[in-house]
């Protein structure tokens, strides 16, 4: 028998069997397996698991880079002084995307809102990655690429929360007839 959930007069199961209850025949489409299995008792399977590690892991990779320059940012080092110079975004740019790279960094940490982080650290980090390859160049101030390599490994990591929380994502812009 498929495990149950009974919450008031309803009966949900984990199929689509229709459940009868007070004269009304009611059926419950198959929920999601981390809803069913918070209700019924059950482990997640192993790629669960796998898949919640690796979003850690790459949520974590973004937002502690992207984490480590606001010190620059909101310093004035001169190091970023300089690359907001060249772009001419000195100082309103650097202190801006710093505080816009603060919020991607706190939802990226936030399991609920990690797309949302991982969608913001995108557009932020296509921009840097963008500026590199226009303006700055891959070597700033004779960093050896550092910025631009740290650029698309925030980028790579980016995508990968974006995709391992892509269901998340549709589900909200369904939620507004999107998609």
């Amino acid at each position: 028998s498929s495990p149950t959930m009974r919450r008031g007069s309803l009966t949900m199961h984990n199929d689509s069997s229709p459940t009868m209850h007070r004269g009304a025949t009611v059926v419950i489409r198959t929920f999601n397996f981390t809803r069913n299995a918070e209700f019924s008792g059950h482990k997640p399977p192993k790629a669960m698991k796998q898949r919640n590690i690796l979003s850690w892991l790459f949520r974590g990779i973004a937002a502690v880079i992207l984490l480590q320059t606001l010190y620059f940012k909101f310093t004035a080092a001169p190091e970023s002084v300089y690359i907001f110079s060249t772009l001419g975004l000195e100082p309103w740019g650097r202190i801006g995307i710093g505080i816009a790279e603060l919020i991607v960094s706190v939802l990226l940490l936030i399991p609920r809102t990690a797309w949302v982080g991982a969608l913001g650290g995108l557009g932020i980090i296509a921009g840097a990655i963008f500026a590199h390859l226009t303006q700055l160049g891959i070597e700033v101030q004779g960093d050896g690429g550092t910025l631009f390599y740290l650029a698309l490994a925030v980028f790579a990591s980016c995508l990968v929360v974006l995709l391992l929380h892509g269901a998340e994502a549709r589900a909200f812009l369904r939620r507004f007839g999107i998609g």
